[in-house]
């Protein structure tokens, strides 16, 4: 694992981009503080904004319309410049999300412009600029990797739209769960069994009716087969990460924690890493093997 570590600076309605940069900066191994995954019910968020960007090595700062009007990210970048001018080798790397005036203390800085950064062919351009402004080699797809996405590229895209939509579904569930007053996962202390049945039945049908498990483990046994776990590839840490999710769900995630929030709470997670994790490997894949062919 990489000693870098980045804090990952945004407005939270610039919250879809911050999860996939997120996303690939765990897929390069590279370390991160996200406050929708760092940061816990109960804690103290200026205490952890504090810690986190006390132990981290960048901050990156999403420059949006945004987070330049979001008092919570003028107080993030305040402290990291404070940082920035005592810890050597803390930097600010300001990557542009909009169009706008860009702040003064930072117009002289060179920043990646990810304007268009839902086209994956430019995602992938500009984080490559941030990786180099890491330090950090990429972990970019090998030959074998795109032989083997175009030997299992219809199954890899039914997994995708299955696990998203069950993402979705669980999302939705533990809406309802927070409606019954479930918080840190405290138990559900006066609430009738029937109406508690009801209530988890999305969640029920999520994990079981789907036979989503079933395909998690088809996903790890056979498409994924031939991938080695020891090698460092994006395709290694995807394999891993399902491993991760499959023990989990032995281990921790029987009938009767489907009561348990924080623990619903953390499959949630785990699952939405890995629809990322595939989503990176299908636009990186794609970028290279719709890309042109260059004339002489």
């Amino acid at each position: 694992m990489n000693k870098i570590k980045v804090f990952i600076s945004y407005s939270q309605k610039d919250s879809g981009f911050a999860r996939q940069l997120n996303a690939s900066f765990f897929s390069n191994s590279i370390q991160t503080f996200l406050d929708t995954k760092d940061i816990r019910v109960g804690d103290s968020i200026p205490e952890k904004i504090y810690m986190g960007i006390g132990a981290s090595t960048h901050l990156i700062y999403i420059m949006s319309v945004n987070s330049i009007a979001s008092p919570w990210v003028k107080e993030e970048i305040s402290i990291a410049k404070v940082r920035e001018k005592q810890a050597k080798g803390f930097k600010i790397l300001p990557v542009l999300l909009g169009e706008i005036e860009l702040p003064v203390g930072l117009a002289h800085i060179r920043y990646a412009d990810f304007r268009n950064w839902q086209n994956p062919y430019s995602y992938r351009n500009s984080f490559l600029l941030v990786l180099e402004a890491l330090g950090i080699k990429p972990r970019l797809l090998a030959n074998e990797d795109l032989i083997w996405y175009a030997k299992h590229s219809s199954e890899i895209q039914e997994h995708y739209r299955l696990y998203s939509e069950v993402c979705e579904r669980i999302f939705g569930a533990l809406d309802m769960i927070q409606d019954l007053g479930l918080f840190g996962g405290e138990p559900f202390q006066g609430k009738p069994y029937g109406e508690l049945k009801i209530k988890f039945r999305p969640l029920q049908s999520a994990l079981d009716d789907d036979n989503l498990l079933k395909k998690f483990k088809h996903f790890y046994e056979k498409i994924l087969f031939e991938i080695d776990e020891n090698d460092n590839s994006k395709l290694a840490t995807l394999k891993k990460k399902i491993k991760e999710l499959l023990n989990f769900t032995r281990k921790d995630l029987t009938y009767d924690s489907y009561r348990d929030y924080m623990k619903i709470l953390k499959f949630r997670g785990l699952l939405r890493e890995i629809v990322q994790m595939i989503q990176d490997i299908r636009n990186e894949t794609e970028i290279i093997l719709l890309a042109p062919i260059p004339t002489s």
